[in-house]
């Protein structure tokens, strides 16, 4: 009597911690369930977390790249944030964006406080702040984010031409905004440049005749010019492009060195949305085609 009831208790005590350790797990208890014990590390290993990355951009519209100033409108944000937000979802990764002058950009870049900044045209000395995607130690054009054009905008009656290498009657200095790749393309060809805060600044300096020549990005001067007709209305764009250039996602060092192969993703999945004719269907959302 005394060992069958010794017998019972012992099995009282094992059922007793398998229910303990089935409801630790979350588990409901079926009647014809095995009653299997189940592995410690089942009960503190935890979910893996989603990768975040911070990517940085300029804190002025870019159309049609980049459409609002200050929230993202998600309804339309602009082309490359429509890219960026197709890579997020196919490489199951999180990204948060903050948006600072562009120079500010390249330098939270350098010191790993962004992993990422876009739209960075090519300039060797930009190495320093981050890496671009390239393929046998050369930047990779294939995996841009965008292609754009740089011009030449002047006052109608001002005598100034470029014709593709070479200004003529150029008086005055040329404006740029600061630390856009086109003053240092400038600079090479010997015109003394004014770098200043913004398109609006640079072009109400050109049109008080404070500027020769105002150098910038197409879809971005044509908006103003289109905006403020009344203001701007005397300035014209000059044929043809000073400059065509690829703009790409930078990513920080830091990125690079511990997470190679996921910035290699990125920068693939960039790739192939422009091979499998996505871009262009986002381009044309935008009534706006692109190369």
């Amino acid at each position: 009597m005394f060992q069958q009831s010794s017998a019972f208790v012992r099995y009282f005590r094992q059922a007793l911690v398998v229910c303990i350790i089935a409801s630790v797990v979350g588990c409901q208890s079926t009647p014809n369930a095995p009653t299997a014990t189940v592995p410690p590390t089942a009960v503190i290993t935890p979910s893996p977390e989603v990768q975040t990355l911070t990517f940085g951009f300029e804190d002025r519209i870019n159309p049609p790249y980049v459409l609002t100033e200050n929230e993202i409108n998600w309804e339309k944000p602009g082309i490359s944030l429509e890219v960026l937000k197709l890579v997020e979802n196919r490489l199951k990764i999180k990204i948060n964006y903050v948006r600072l002058p562009w120079t500010r950009c390249l330098d939270e870049l350098k010191v790993n406080n962004l992993d990422g900044v876009f739209h960075a045209s090519f300039k060797p000395e930009r190495l320093e702040n981050g890496a671009y995607p390239t393929k046998n130690g050369e930047v990779d054009p294939t995996r841009r984010m965008m292609a754009n054009a740089y011009y030449l905008y002047k006052l109608k009656d001002s005598p100034l031409t470029w014709d593709g290498k070479t200004f003529s009657n150029l008086e005055g200095q040329m404006g740029a905004v600061l630390g856009f790749s086109v003053v240092a393309d400038l600079r090479a060809l010997g015109i003394e440049v004014d770098e200043v805060s913004d398109q609006s600044l640079g072009l109400q300096m050109l049109v008080k005749g404070r500027l020769a020549g105002w150098a910038d990005l197409n879809t971005t001067t044509d908006l103003y010019l289109v905006a403020h007709p009344d203001e701007f209305g005397d300035i014209v764009r000059v044929e043809p492009p000073l400059s065509n250039k690829d703009y790409y996602l930078m990513l920080s060092h830091q990125l690079m060195t511990e997470q190679p192969e996921l910035g290699e993703a990125i920068w693939d999945e960039i790739r192939h949305i422009h091979e499998v004719g996505e871009y262009a269907e986002i381009a044309q959302k935008y009534a706006l085609p692109q190369p």
